[in-house]
């Protein structure tokens, strides 16, 4: 679709027949005398057709270049895309796929990845449009599923793919948090979150969760970890409390679509749009070449009139 940013100069498009009504015509002593008998020999040199057809072949070529001119004044854009620059922040999302998070706890309808899965959406529809994402699917094996991305409805699609049990039954919060570090390590951004979503069980891997905690404060990566509200009761929270405390960062509970923590900061507000800059492609330059190569063919059929 080709948008106009300077609209207004279509305005100028009836200039050309405003000059024509309102200035004066030539006054008659600079008017070329012909006798009658001179009048009939020139219409009889004059290519055949009638002189209307003549005069608009005369004007089309002007009368298109002054359109393409003012057309050029408009500035017509097409929009190709958006460019995004970075705020400074890296967020990874590491989502708990064990075979736990398939259940269907007492009282609810759906699973609790699913409900996970939804607040995420949420989630990421709240985060600025500077921020780079990255999603982990881990249980007892830790996968990369998106490696840093302003493309948050990528990530939405990948969500939709994954399948609870795909990286094993049990579940190894350290190793998730190790796989967070090492998509962290070639990058140097002012601000790194990981965000955990997880029951809270921790039954598999080599790598304690603490120990993996305490490596990821040292590069300072803050942990904002997620439990489910039915597990807190049991106790299976206390892990992601644990690895939340060390890094500096929060621990809360899911009970709705919208419960994630707010990982924009204080100086995220405003900073969406500022983020985002529509890329365009601008037509202008084409349509004076094309009022260029008109106009100047009409001074080529001009000067061979003569």
């Amino acid at each position: 679709m080709i948008e106009l940013l300077q609209p207004w100069a279509l305005l100028a498009l009836p200039l050309p027949l405003i000059a024509w009504w309102l200035l004066p015509h030539a006054a008659p002593a600079a008017r070329m005398l012909a006798t009658e008998s001179a009048l009939v020999l020139l219409r009889a040199m004059r290519p055949g057709g009638s002189e209307g057809a003549d005069r608009f072949r005369r004007l089309l070529l002007p009368a298109v270049g002054w359109l393409a001119l003012v057309l050029a004044l408009c500035g017509p854009v097409t929009p190709i895309g958006t460019l995004v620059r970075s705020s400074g922040h890296d967020v990874v999302i590491a989502i708990d796929l064990s075979a736990s998070m398939g259940r269907k706890e007492p009282g609810q309808r759906t699973t609790a990845f699913d409900r996970y899965r939804t607040a995420v959406a949420a989630f990421l529809d709240r985060l600025p449009a500077g921020d780079r994402v990255a999603l982990i699917a881990f249980g007892e094996q830790a996968y990369l599923i998106a490696p840093l991305t302003h493309d948050f409805g990528a990530l939405n699609g990948y969500l939709d793919e994954l399948v609870v049990g795909m990286p094993g039954r049990k579940t190894s919060v350290g190793v998730a948090i190790g796989l967070a570090l090492k998509t962290f390590e070639t990058e140097e951004q002012q601000r790194r979150s990981l965000l955990i979503l997880s029951d809270g069980e921790d039954n598999a891997g080599a790598l304690p969760a603490p120990d993996a905690a305490l490596l990821a404060s040292d590069r300072n990566v803050r942990i904002h970890a997620v439990g489910l509200a039915d597990a807190e009761a049991g106790g299976g929270s206390d892990i992601l409390r644990t690895v939340a405390e060390i890094t500096g960062g929060s621990f809360s509970t899911l009970a709705g679509t919208s419960d994630l923590p707010d990982l924009a900061g204080p100086d995220a507000a405003g900073t969406i749009d500022e983020a985002a800059s529509p890329l365009r492609r601008n037509w202008s330059s084409e349509l004076l070449m094309i009022a260029a190569v008109l106009l100047a063919g009409h001074l080529l059929v001009l000067r061979r009139a003569r």
